[in-house]
């Protein structure tokens, strides 16, 4: 069946389909059996731009659970025609790349299952501050994505409190106070110049935090409660902070540590849980890479990465 359909990208749990992906076209013709023979909760479609207003009458629709619609470039007037089915009932929708939008965001906050909405993927999709208070009406979000929208000037302010993910990922964002999401465990703000400015604040939630290629040159937040920490492709020499205890991850990689940003590391206490350490192209030699040894902090590691650098031959050398 799967097979007949050309569906791809399988997520199967004991044994069992739960998300597919497959085009407009196919998802048209053969949802009913698809639905009937799988207990399928996800569907990725694509080359849905010939098809919108079939596939807003389509009953198979309402078997949908999780719906991505990434790189469709569906436009506004396409999510709300979409969006008028009356079997639309998601509570997970990705709409990345799709050319919304504000006005695709209004219309999107003008359904009667957006408040309903746990997981919302909006990446790259033009959006600006003026509609970013509408999220706030989602008031069930668990997980938001933002990611290379345009909002520098953005305080985030009307982001709603239940979210437990938030990627800001190339929003151009800086000096944010987050502290009010106080459930907030996972929060992506890589690629923005200045996200870890002083005026930064986080939540003591946070488990997972990526500020990789923010161009931070000094780090010396304690995040208490963090399990991983990405800090990859910065301007970092050493590490000014304490490590916070209950870190499992650090990746380090791109930064231009050497031996003296190693050595600096490894005089810290090592977190008793640390698991994965990422040393990639840091400038460590061999004489770095003994003094972290005998300081105990490779010891338990589950995984090292030291690719790139002096204290290892690259292959073919």
């Amino acid at each position: 069946m799967l097979e007949a359909c050309s569906a791809r990208d399988l997520v199967i749990r004991d044994g069992v389909v739960e998300s597919v992906s497959l085009s407009g076209r196919a998802f048209l013709s053969h949802g009913d059996r698809l639905f009937r023979e799988m207990p399928i909760r996800g569907v990725r479609l694509v080359a849905i731009q010939p098809f919108v207003r079939e596939l807003a009458s389509c009953p198979h629709l309402a078997h949908v659970h999780a719906l991505d619609l990434t790189g469709n470039q569906l436009s506004a007037a396409g999510l709300r025609e979409l969006l008028a089915s009356p079997h639309a009932r998601f509570d997970s929708i990705d709409l990345a790349q799709n050319g919304l939008g504000d006005e695709g965001l209004r219309a999107l906050a003008s359904w009667p299952g957006f408040a309903s909405l746990r997981s919302l993927g909006l990446s790259g999709n033009g959006l600006t501050e003026a509609t970013l208070g509408l999220l706030a009406d989602a008031a069930n979000l668990d997980s938001l994505t933002l990611s290379r929208n345009p909002l520098p000037r953005s305080s985030l302010d009307g982001l709603p409190g239940s979210l437990r993910s938030l990627a800001l990922s190339g929003c151009e964002v800086a000096s944010l106070d987050l502290r009010r999401l106080t459930l907030l465990e996972h929060l992506n703000l890589s690629h923005n110049v200045g996200a870890a400015r002083e005026g930064t604040r986080f939540p003591d939630s946070l488990l997972h935090l990526d500020l990789s290629f923010c161009e931070i040159d000094s780090c010396r937040e304690g995040w208490p409660r963090l399990r991983s920490l990405k800090l990859r492709g910065n301007r970092l020499q050493y590490l000014e902070s304490r490590l916070p205890p209950s870190l499992e991850a650090i990746d380090l990689a791109l930064n231009p540590l050497g031996d003296v940003g190693v050595r600096c590391l490894a005089e810290r206490a090592r977190p008793a849980n640390l698991k994965s350490l990422d040393l990639t192209n840091v400038g460590l030699t061999r004489a770095g890479l003994e003094f972290l040894d005998t300081s105990g902090w490779l010891a338990g590691l589950e995984h090292l990465s030291l690719d790139w650098n002096p204290c290892v031959a690259r292959v073919g050398s």
